[in-house]
């Protein structure tokens, strides 16, 4: 499984590497998780190091810097998962229904503009660790049931409208209530 973005409280990858160390602690063997987006000057950085070591996931998480060049963990990834609390509109999760990945995520802000909880994704709440080790468990138990997600993640990004079709949107909006004048008083 991968997931990507910056080390911040914002994007709560420690949530993540909390319900990895839940799963460890169950005996679990077939797991590995890159966390793509380290960066070493901010604190947050040092908190999922120290949830890291404290729980022995060496071997279960590799803390990845930040790189522009992400789309070899995405290949690499049966899972995409995001911990965000606050997105607009999510970049990585757009690239992650690109590859046809399964998601797991929370349910903020834009991110639910995004994915189709129980069709390409699935949702947990905010900083549930436990929660999230749940639905990533009975994930890595249904082969088929991520199967049937993943093709559905990539039929998801399809219907998703392109930057260009949106600005078209907007333009049209603006354009519309600007002819149509001031609202009657």
């Amino acid at each position: 499984m991968t997931t990507i973005g910056t080390t911040c409280s914002r994007k709560d990858q420690g949530t993540l590497a909390r319900a990895l160390a839940i799963l460890k602690k169950q005996k679990r063997d077939d797991l590995h998780c890159y966390m793509v987006g380290l960066r070493e000057s901010l604190a947050y950085a040092g908190e999922i190091k120290r949830i890291s070591q404290e729980n022995r996931l060496q071997r279960v998480v590799t803390l990845v810097p930040e790189t522009d060049d992400v789309y070899p963990y995405f290949r690499a990834s049966d899972v995409f998962v995001s911990c965000s609390h606050v997105e607009a509109f999510s970049r990585t999760i757009l690239e992650a229904e690109a590859f046809g990945l399964p998601i797991l995520t929370t349910p903020c802000c834009g991110i639910n503009e995004q994915v189709r909880d129980g069709m390409n994704a699935l949702l947990f709440d905010m900083s549930d660790a436990a929660g999230l080790a749940r639905l990533l468990a009975a994930l890595l138990d249904d082969e088929e049931g991520r199967r049937q997600l993943a093709w559905n993640s990539r039929k998801v990004f399809e219907c998703l409208l392109t930057y260009d079709e949106m600005l078209e949107r907007y333009e049209r909006l603006i354009l519309g209530a600007y002819f149509r004048g001031p609202l009657p008083s």
